[in-house]
């Protein structure tokens, strides 16, 4: 698995991880946006019901103000049928949805008997208790008829009370319990019994209920999410989430992200599957280039080194006598060989390093020895320059061959002749190159210091990736592959130093650093 690949499925399981971790979120949100819906919800139920109540508590009292003549007539002869129908007749065109009508007194004791049943204990209860409390808090009354709730008024005149009681059907409630109850949610109208009994739902009163208990079971009390107090009733405004609500939820937020993820999962597959495909293009690319230049290279090796063998014999009088013109020509077609055969060069050690197959034969070396041999070689080469090579030992530290180091010492003369030939091409005229070996507790350090032009900073930064050359000094015609300080960094990082740069004008310090272990 290349680097790429590997980004790609790393950024592909954080992208996985992401997505898991804002469905989570979005869950958490749904989730706590519907507590406040439910809260709300059962809020407004609270307060219409609250609302209708008392509002249905005025018009009984006012309706009783209105008729209390014949309220009062009944009273006093609860035996004439007459009065009672007409009473019921008023109430109808009133209450249209009542459900019964009855009169007691101030004590609860009812003037009218109840023929038809539709007054039970629940509601003989409630006139005795708003006899002794005056307080009227309604609940649902069963009944084979109609379930149905009481609304009781007390009504004074000529030093008379009256205690006027009107039920009502109990489906009214349903349509204000649907017109609160919101998608997703059941509302409920409860009394607070043992377990809370199902009093009102938005479909009717609870006997129209397909079920064997009216009494909220542990499923339902794990649904509910809100619970109010209706003020002035013995009912609370419940509210429950439907059975598979949350759990819908979750299946649509993981189909929705799986989605996404497998969209993103495709487009990744893809994507790895160009890239591999660029890399396999690339490396074949790179194979065939590296061939081509392998064998261009050992092909041109050959007939260079016999061209520049034949015109050294020539130039030297091997075939007669030569003239100073053709002397010259020749000399400038030999300087070109050898500038060919280092292109060369350079040119397969970088293969060579590229494709990891470079030779290096460690051994332990005096690496003082190392760079004097280095220096005088050098001297010899760049004699045309005018320069001279300074070269500073301590001879304290270095004295005895007793600092050596594991190197293989042609690749580090290598480095070593490259950078001391440019510090000769781009020195100063009549330069003196400083060298200097010095000792440091994590190795050694070699400097090498001239004196030109310098180095700009934007020239710098590049200065050891391949083919960089530095065009500050084109008026002086310095021949160059731009690839020897590619090298040369390539090998001192495998010996585990470094090769650095500092440089202001008038000064540049190419630094060599090697461990000593």
């Amino acid at each position: 698995m290349n680097k790429y690949t590997l980004f790609i499925v790393i950024i592909t399981g954080v992208i996985g991880a992401l997505l898991l971790a804002i469905g989570i979120l979005r869950y958490d949100d749904i989730y706590k946006n519907h507590v406040v819906l439910s809260e709300n919800a059962t809020l407004n139920l609270a307060h219409d019901i609250e609302t209708f109540v008392e509002e249905r508590q005025r018009l009984v009292k006012l309706f009783g103000e209105i008729h209390f003549n014949l309220i009062n007539q009944l009273a006093s002869d609860p035996e004439n049928h007459a009065l009672e129908n007409k009473l019921h007749k008023e109430v109808e065109r009133f209450f249209p949805n009542f459900f019964s009508v009855t009169i007691s007194d101030e004590a609860g004791n009812r003037y009218i008997d109840d023929f038809d049943g539709n007054l039970g204990d629940l509601c003989l209860n409630d006139i005795k208790e708003f006899a002794s409390s005056k307080h009227n808090l309604p609940r649902i009354h069963p009944n084979s008829d109609s379930y149905h709730f009481d609304i009781l008024s007390e009504i004074t005149s000529n030093n008379k009370t009256i205690i006027l009681f009107i039920s009502f059907r109990a489906h009214i409630l349903s349509e204000i319990v649907r017109s609160a109850q919101t998608p997703g949610h059941q509302l409920l109208i409860t009394h607070p019994t043992e377990n809370g009994l199902i009093e009102v739902t938005s479909s009717g009163s609870r006997d129209i209920l397909d079920r064997d208990s009216y009494l909220l079971t542990d499923e339902e009390h794990a649904r509910s999410m809100s619970k109010t107090k209706v003020v002035g009733t013995k009912w609370f405004a419940e509210d429950l989430h439907e059975e598979n609500l949350f759990h819908n939820i979750k299946i649509i937020i993981i189909s929705q992200f799986a989605f996404i993820y497998i969209i993103l999962l495709g487009i990744c597959i893809f994507m790895i599957i160009l890239v591999r495909k660029e890399a396999l293009l690339r490396k074949f690319a790179e194979d065939h280039k590296n061939n081509f230049v392998s064998s261009v290279s050992h092909e041109l090796r050959t007939p260079i080194t016999s061209i520049n063998g034949t015109i050294s014999l020539v130039a030297n009088g091997v075939t007669g006598k030569v003239s100073p013109k053709a002397k010259e020509m020749l000399d400038m077609a030999q300087r070109n060989c050898t500038r060919l055969t280092f292109l060369i060069n350079d040119l397969l050690d970088v293969q060579k390093i590229e494709a990891g197959k470079m030779d290096y034969d460690i051994k332990e070396h005096d690496i003082a020895d190392v760079l004097k041999k280095s220096v005088a070689t050098c001297e010899q080469f760049v004699s045309q320059y005018n320069v001279n090579y300074e070269l500073s030992i301590p001879q304290s530290d270095f004295k005895d061959s007793k600092v050596r180091l594991k190197i293989d010492d042609n690749r580090i003369m290598q480095v070593l002749h490259n950078l001391l030939s440019n510090a000769a091409k781009y020195g100063a005229k009549n330069d003196v190159i400083n060298v200097k070996l010095w000792l440091h507790e994590d190795g050694i350090n070699i400097d090498i210091i001239d004196h030109g032009e310098g180095i700009p900073a934007d020239i710098r930064k590049n200065l050891f990736k391949k083919f960089s050359r530095s065009t500050i000094h084109a008026d002086k015609n310095i021949q160059g592959t731009g690839l020897g300080l590619n090298i040369s960094k390539k090998i001192v990082e495998k010996h585990h130093g470094t090769l650095t740069v500092k440089s202001a004008p008038g000064h540049t310090c190419f630094s060599i650093a090697l461990p000593t272990t």
